[in-house]
C-alpha cells in the first residue's frame, strides 16, 4: 500500500504575492559582507543543518499550531534556512536564476500534517547538502548520480526554497514572514551592511 503524506491544500497568498526574494538576496549580500569569512560550501552547508534542525525544532513546538507563542520562533528559523538556502546557491552563482518572488515554489500538493512538514524539511535539506557534496566532488557522490553537478543543485534549491514557502502558506505565515524579510533588510540597511 502506498502512503502520502502530502495532500492539495489550497494556496492562502498567491494571489497578494508575498515573500518577496529578491530581498532575501540583499540579505545574503548583507550578511557575508557582516560576517566576511567562513562563506564557503561547507560553511554553508553546516549552517543549514544547524538552520534547518532549528527549524524542525520550532516546528516540533508549536505541534502544528501556527497561532501559538512560538510562532515568531518559526518565522525566524523559515528566513533562517531561506537566507542559507540563497547562501550556498550564491556560492555557485545560482542565486541570479532563483526567481526574485517565491510565486513560482507555491504548490497545491502539500503535506497534511506536522510529521510531513517536518519529513519535508529535513529530506530537501539533505537534498542540498549531498548537491553541495555532489558539486564539490566529494565523497563517492560523483560516482553515485548521473546528472550534472549543478542541475542537480539547482533542483535541490529549488526544492529546499519550495518545501518553505509551501510551509509558510500552509501554516499562514506569509504577512509574518514577509514583514520579518522586510525588517530584517531594514536592519542591515541601518547599520550599513546594504
Amino acid at each position: 500500500m502506498h502512503y502520502s503524506i502530502t495532500t492539495l491544500c489550497p494556496s492562502r497568498s498567491v494571489e497578494r504575492g508575498y515573500m518577496q526574494l529578491a530581498q532575501l538576496k540583499q540579505i545574503v549580500e548583507a550578511t557575508e559582507r557582516r560576517f566576511p569569512d567562513y562563506n564557503g560550501p561547507f560553511e554553508y552547508g553546516t549552517r543549514l543543518a544547524e538552520e534547518t534542525g532549528e527549524l524542525i525544532e520550532a516546528l516540533y513546538e508549536t505541534r502544528g499550531d501556527a497561532g501559538s507563542i512560538q510562532k515568531s520562533h518559526l518565522v525566524r528559523e523559515l528566513l533562517d534556512v531561506l537566507r542559507v538556502t540563497l547562501g550556498v546557491a550564491k556560492v555557485y552563482g545560482a542565486h541570479e536564476e532563483i526567481p526574485d518572488t517565491f510565486a513560482p515554489f507555491l504548490s497545491r500538493e502539500r503535506p497534511y500534517d506536522l510529521l510531513g512538514h517536518i519529513a519535508c524539511v529535513s529530506i530537501a535539506s539533505g537534498n542540498l547538502a549531498n548537491a553541495v557534496n555532489y558539486a564539490q566532488g566529494t565523497g563517492v557522490k560523483s560516482k553515485k548520480h548521473a546528472r550534472p553537478p549543478m542541475d542537480n543543485l539547482q533542483r535541490s534549491l529549488e526544492q529546499m526554497i519550495g518545501v518553505i514557502v509551501n510551509l509558510a502558506d500552509s501554516f499562514g505565515l506569509g504577512s509574518e514572514l514577509t514583514d520579518e524579510i522586510s525588517s530584517t533588510l531594514q536592519r542591515y540597511n541601518e547599520r550599513g551592511y546594504i
